[in-house]
């Protein structure tokens, strides 16, 4: 790919996905990409961020200030556009694995927004999602357990009940209970936030598909493979129609579910060839015409 074009437009153009979504094929990047397109912003971020970091320096050891005065606006446009830069490169260490860096970019940003925002600002809460969601990535349970159970009643409160911080934190929650030993609890929590997803966004928005793709993992862990083979058949046709068969998530979902029909022998030839057609698919995968 282009990176350096793909960057000048994601930096010229001031929408939402503009760091995650091609703008010609309209398919998200894959994973890879978009972890080189996070640190490039990254980069940009602080470069906007350091005359106004500079004057504050200046500013307090007596000498002239670099930024102009009065320009606090510009200033909390680079802040804010840092911390989400931050935020989404959090993320895609976690979505390839490099969950020590994750954890280490996730924790400086926890602690800059507690600083900048206050702790139960819902941009503070939702980079300590971020953070709890690495946290459970890397099997650091006990660490977790009391930070995502304090997540689910502050994004509540703060946030609203029905947010999109408090269902992500039911979420990360709801993963911790699963490897505690809290399965029903676990469960009940899957079945209200797919609930609460269909009730706002319908059964075949994004959001909806991948709550029951988490939900079908609970139920597979918990050793209840019938109940996770029919919901990632259900799920597995919609997000196939959503963003194509070859899209990573969905070549991820086609794979847990050869998984639960390798185990439970089903089919057994055609379960372990679609596990492996998706192994190999993941590796090439490619579901942008600029990746």
């Amino acid at each position: 790919a282009h990176m350096p074009c793909i960057v000048r437009f994601a930096q010229a153009n001031p929408i939402s996905d503009r760091w995650t979504t091609c703008p010609t094929c309209k398919q998200q990047y894959s994973f890879a990409l978009v972890g080189s397109l996070a640190r490039a912003r990254v980069r940009l971020a602080e470069a906007a961020c350091a005359p106004f970091r500079r004057a504050k320096l200046d500013g307090a050891g007596g000498a002239r200030a670099v930024a102009p005065e009065g320009d606090s606006e510009g200033e909390f446009e680079a802040e804010d556009e840092f911390s989400s830069a931050m935020h989404l490169l959090g993320l895609c260490l976690i979505s390839s694995a490099q969950y020590t860096e994750a954890r280490r970019i996730l924790e400086q940003l926890v602690a800059r927004d507690t600083e900048r925002w206050g702790a139960n600002d819902e941009r503070t809460l939702c980079s300590r999602i971020g953070l709890v969601q690495a946290l459970v990535d890397m099997g650091d349970f006990a660490v977790a357990r009391p930070m995502s159970e304090h997540l689910v009643e502050a994004c509540a409160e703060h946030c609203g009940p029905k947010s999109q911080n408090a269902l992500d934190a039911q979420a990360v929650h709801a993963q911790v209970l699963v490897y505690v030993g809290e399965g029903a609890e676990a469960l009940r929590l899957w079945t209200a936030i797919v609930a609460e997803r269909v009730a706002q966004g319908g059964p075949t928005h994004e959001e909806t598909i991948r709550a029951k793709h988490m939900h079908a993992e609970a139920l597979w862990k918990l050793g209840d493979a019938a109940a996770a083979q029919d919901l990632c058949e259900e799920i597995l046709a919609y997000h196939t129609r959503l963003v194509g068969a070859t899209h990573e998530d969905t070549l991820n979902i086609e794979g847990a579910l050869a998984e639960i029909q390798v185990a439970v022998g089903l089919d057994l030839p055609a379960a372990e060839q679609t596990l492996i057609r998706c192994v190999c698919a993941r590796a090439r995968a490619c579901v942008c015409v600029l990746c």
